[in-house]
């Protein structure tokens, strides 16, 4: 596999792991025994693993950009700009995301909560996401993030001969 292809498909997961766990922790459905929590949890997981990938595909782009200046970077910057575009991002795909499945809702449940009153709620929703997000995963995130990075710099080294 692309180290390309292998770095966007990881950070995708990982994002969509901590976006669950984080979600799960925050609403106690880890100690729920009926499953309703988990339900909610996988919900809203994909905001989080869309955020990555659009992040992690932007990074890439930028850190491409850099190369052609013959500019290196290091694992920790690109895991840093990574994940700032990360966050940077998740506000508009939270949002995204709770439209979407709001309009789902609309179609398939027999009583969906009206669109009017949904809208009222999407920029609570959103700032409270974000705010959970940059507080509870921005350490792990880093963390696992980094050696994502450095296994993609050290696996396009390899490719490309440049020591």
């Amino acid at each position: 596999m692309a180290p390309k292809i292998e770095f966007v498909l990881a950070a995708t997961v990982l994002a969509l792991v901590l976006t669950a766990l984080g979600h799960a922790l925050a609403t106690g459905a880890l100690a729920d025994r009926a499953g309703d929590g988990w339900r909610t949890t996988l919900v809203w997981s994909p905001s989080g693993g869309l955020a990555a990938l659009l992040a992690t595909c932007l990074a890439l782009r930028w850190h491409a950009r850099a190369l052609a200046r013959s500019r290196r970077w290091s694992a920790g910057g690109l895991t840093l700009r990574t994940l700032l575009l990360a966050y940077v991002l998740l506000p508009a795909t939270v949002a995204g995301w709770l439209l979407f499945t709001g309009l789902l809702d609309q179609w398939f449940a027999a009583q969906a909560m009206p669109m009017r009153e949904l809208l009222d709620w999407v920029g609570a929703i959103v700032v409270a996401s974000s705010l959970a997000a940059v507080v509870f995963g921005a350490i792990p995130a880093f963390v696992c993030g980094y050696f994502l990075c450095r296994r993609y710099l050290r696996r396009q080294r390899s490719i490309t001969g440049l020591a």
